[in-house]
């Protein structure tokens, strides 16, 4: 299966995502000159989207979300979680092995393929609005994202509102 087939049958419309089983979602409301794409992972709603099965990934987070502003591409990959984020940094930093050197191989250098070496990659870990994440869980999650140290910028939150954190600089 190529990237573009992997594209159209993994990507789905509009900016907004929840999850069935937990409830949890995140939205983003573009600016004028944005673009977000959402590709969900783990349980798609298009049973034609195969990409977890052609990385191989046995651990997946939810989503993966390109974010342009016109100057720079950030992909973001998504957990969307009830309760165990120490769990969700693992599935983030699985995904991420797996993903980025599949985008550096497939990317055509003509296009995207350039941007690629400025490409932002950031994890976001939402919370459910009820969960409660034991502090020294969290403090460990921490950890496990700043040593695996490849996401620009990570955050745990309950906010599903994502534009924030990704329109940081």
């Amino acid at each position: 299966m190529t990237f573009d087939e992997l594209y159209k049958a993994c990507l789905i419309t509009g900016t907004s995502y929840k999850d069935r089983r937990t409830g949890v979602g995140i939205s983003l409301k573009p600016k004028s000159g944005e673009k977000i794409r959402l590709f969900p992972l783990d349980n798609p709603p298009n049973r034609e989207c195969r990409l977890r099965e052609h990385l191989r990934l046995k651990q997946v987070c939810d989503l993966v979300l390109f974010y342009s502003d016109g100057r720079r591409l950030i992909i973001c990959l998504v957990e969307l979680k009830g309760s165990d984020i120490y769990h969700a940094a693992e599935q983030l930093i699985n995904v991420y092995r797996k993903l980025q050197p599949y985008l550096r191989r497939v990317l055509p250098t003509s296009t995207v393929g350039e941007k690629i070496h400025l490409t932002e990659w950031r994890a976001y870990i939402c919370q459910g609005k009820h969960s409660s994440a034991h502090s020294q869980r969290r403090k460990k999650t921490r950890l496990l994202l700043q040593k695996f140290g490849q996401f620009n910028r990570y955050d745990i939150s309950r906010n599903p509102d994502v534009g924030q954190f990704l329109r940081k600089k």
